[in-house]
């Protein structure tokens, strides 16, 4: 039941995106006349559910590697239904790309403030079904660009936050400050002969916004102040914005954290790949000493990633000889991806399209449903765990994150606490954590090229 298979969301190569060339995908079928087409980050879906839904709906995949291939897919009337990530969201929401969420088709059902059955008729009464932090974010980025919640355009699917995670024995100067920082965390990876002993002690996930967001974090405490200017970003009244933040701006944000490194004799220290399989493979191994991941690929890396149970070096959890740690700054950057539905759709393919998010996100979220339920298989019956079971990404609906944190990990720990209390720490999501200056805002295709080009400036001095 517990299948632990990795989530490997790819990421372009950032030079490629900047110069405006889309990556063709993978297309997993080929595409029949009538069908909806779902685009998806590749693996981002249970195989067993994936099959379930190619079997029972008329519905064909494509794969993207990143939220900047999206956009065109969409404009071109490729894609019927996609998964996307709140920024590209919110771009495609300006643009009047997408179209709002008809919240009334999935005959979703909610308990009041008076205990009363209610059925849900618009985004707003999602409040009721969604956790408090997912409600946050997507309250803080619609009025950021200008519309009322992000939920009126999109259904979440899951939500993720960047962590470090390390080897070894415990770091207390890092795991006993409450107040953490990434420039508390750099200061002492770039210092600490641990983490300096070899080129690729550290690694982290090569996404030129995600690096941008950890570097405006450690300059600004805020990842809005460098790469988000009044000028770049995209607004609903203002949905044609052409200016941009200059590169050498960029180049100075991303400069925050390559000062850690520049007096270095060895200034590559600290890595990147795209592939977070990589990384979080070799951090259960212990071929490296650290990481910077994001929450499913933590999780499962702590549980040994795609290596052999019987590997020698696989993460140990044991209270004596714990070697697998992982650190949340408190001030962080988070993401959402939900699932948006093209403004060209019918009635028809509407309707569709409408049934098989309802089987992949809701099923088992009714009021008189167990989420946990198993079928004679002692598979779970409901789609939306099954998939969560696979991907261990942070739950975006009360129902499923309440009980992911309350009872799923148990079974996952094989009654170690220590591993168990870990896992639920890595997946738990605070409301006071998300804040306007945390969210990513979405940007102009001149401000994304920019930003690309700083990032290679900055791979490069690295």
């Amino acid at each position: 039941m517990n299948k632990f298979i990795k989530n490997t969301l790819s990421i372009g190569i950032s030079l490629i995106i900047g110069s405006g060339l889309i990556v063709l995908p993978f297309i997993m079928f080929s595409f029949s006349k009538n069908g909806l087409v779902l685009g998806n980050f590749q693996s981002y879906i249970s195989p067993n559910v994936q099959n379930y839904l190619s079997n029972k709906y008329d519905i064909n995949y494509q794969y993207y590697a990143t939220n900047a291939e999206i956009p065109t897919f969409i404009k071109n009337k490729t894609l019927d239904l996609a998964i996307a990530t709140n920024n590209t969201i919110a771009q495609l929401a300006i643009e009047n790309q997408i179209q709002p969420v008809p919240w009334s088709k999935f005959n979703l059902e909610y308990l009041d403030e008076n205990n009363q059955v209610k059925k849900v008729e618009s985004f707003f009464d999602m409040k009721y079904l969604v956790t408090d932090f997912t409600w946050s974010l997507c309250e803080y980025i619609g009025k950021s660009v200008g519309i009322n919640n992000l939920l009126e355009y999109c259904v979440p699917y899951f939500m993720q936050k960047f962590l470090f995670a390390y080897r070894g024995p415990e770091i207390s100067e890092l795991n006993e400050n409450q107040n953490i920082t990434y420039n508390n965390i750099f200061q002492y990876i770039s210092n600490s002969s641990y983490f300096t002993n070899s080129n690729a002690s550290v690694m982290m996930i090569e996404d030129a916004r995600s690096i941008y967001d950890v570097a405006s974090l450690i300059k600004d405490n805020s990842i809005n102040d460098g790469i988000n200017p009044k000028e770049g970003v995209l607004k609903k009244d203002n949905p044609l914005n052409k200016s941009a933040p200059k590169i050498q701006e960029l180049n100075q944000v991303y400069d925050a954290i390559f000062d850690f490194y520049k007096n270095k004799e060895n200034k590559n220290i600290i890595t990147f790949n795209s592939d977070s399989s990589i990384l979080l493979n070799k951090l259960a191994l212990n071929q490296i000493k650290g990481a910077f991941l994001y929450t499913g690929d933590v999780i499962y890396s702590a549980l040994n990633g795609d290596n052999s149970s019987s590997s020698p070096q696989k993460p140990n959890f044991e209270k004596s000889t714990r070697d697998f740690y992982a650190i949340s700054p408190k001030d962080n950057f988070f993401a959402m991806d939900g699932i948006i539905f093209n403004k060209t759709l019918s009635d028809q393919k509407l309707d569709d399209a409408c049934n098989v998010v309802k089987e992949l996100v809701f099923s088992g979220m009714s009021i008189n449903e167990n989420i946990s339920d198993l079928d004679s298989s002692e598979n779970y019956k409901y789609l939306s765990m099954e998939n969560f079971d696979y991907l261990l990404y942070t739950p975006c609906y009360i129902k499923l994150y309440d009980y992911a944190i309350s009872e799923y990990f148990k079974g996952v720990s094989d009654g170690n606490v220590v591993l168990e209390n870990f896992l639920i720490d890595v997946l738990t999501i605070n409301s006071d954590e998300i804040h306007i200056n945390n969210v990513e805002k979405p940007l102009n295709n001149l401000s994304e090229s920019n930003l690309n080009v700083a990032f290679e400036n900055f791979r490069t001095k690295i």
